[in-house]
């Protein structure tokens, strides 16, 4: 939705009016915005479509009155890039998904839970990747669930020699394991869709089959570096994270097993 005024004079604006979107001005006339989840914050505009799926377009809604226009779109742009992939599958397959974004940058799943008070610790995403025997993987879980000792990875490959996977790491690979991070993230963006070479890079992407949580909705980072990927998350349900990896990389590379 576009702002009635222009967006050099949201300075001006006093207070919202109800929650409604609608934010009155010192003069008496209202403006509106398309933002209603504003933490009281009576600035907040949607920028910039990302994605148009099959029946609706999808906004991040940002304050323009205290960030800087050109680093949102900076953002948004490497955004558009990095996620082309990641928007095609959401478009093809018609996944609903949603934006959220903090009022400062989230560092952690507890800082981005504390913002987000319709979604508890657990139902936050966090993706880790490992080095194992010099081979690439990714294991995906809600924050409550991801602990990943020496047993918890051995019953993970085990649990995915089932679906056919074919070599398992032994005891002490798994014990001289390495946390990395990818490229096109850093830790407190860390998300389960890097860029398709990162992707590929990939061994395996395991998934935490959890049956409660299969069509509920979850928040995940979005990946990108700096204050502005800090701040913004996606919001999906849970059994989207698997759909939409298997259709850009194959069943035979992503399992879904109970952690």
């Amino acid at each position: 939705m576009k702002s009635s005024e222009p967006l050099a004079e949201t300075q001006q604006w006093k207070e919202c009016v109800g929650r409604l979107g609608k934010y009155r001005l010192p003069h008496g006339k209202t403006h509106i915005c398309g933002a209603t989840e504003n933490w009281g914050c009576p600035y907040l505009h949607p920028l910039q479509a990302l994605v148009k799926s099959k029946e609706e377009s999808r906004y991040i809604h940002l304050c323009n009155l205290k960030e800087a226009d050109e680093g949102w779109k900076k953002f948004l742009s490497e955004t558009n890039s990095r996620w082309d992939w990641l928007f095609e599958t959401i478009k093809q397959q018609n996944l609903k998904y949603d934006f959220c974004v903090t009022p400062m940058p989230a560092k952690n799943a507890a800082e981005r839970s504390s913002f987000l008070k319709n979604f508890p610790l657990d139902h936050i995403v966090e993706t880790t990747y490992f080095r194992i025997n010099e081979k690439k993987y990714s294991f995906i879980s809600l924050t409550s669930q991801n602990e990943y000792s020496v047993r918890t990875l051995r019953r993970i490959f085990r649990n995915s020699q089932k679906q056919g996977l074919k070599e398992s790491p032994s005891f002490l690979q798994l014990a001289t394991r390495r946390e990395y991070m990818l490229l096109s993230m850093e830790q407190a963006t860390a998300t389960p869709f890097p860029t398709t070479e990162e992707l590929t890079s990939l061994e395996n992407i395991f998934i935490n089959e959890i049956h409660t949580f299969e069509e509920q909705k979850v928040i995940l980072p979005i990946g990108g570096q700096g204050s502005y990927a800090q701040r913004v998350s996606m919001e999906l349900e849970y059994s989207a994270i698997y759909d939409i990896l298997v259709a850009q990389v194959g069943v035979e590379k992503v399992k879904k097993v109970k952690f």
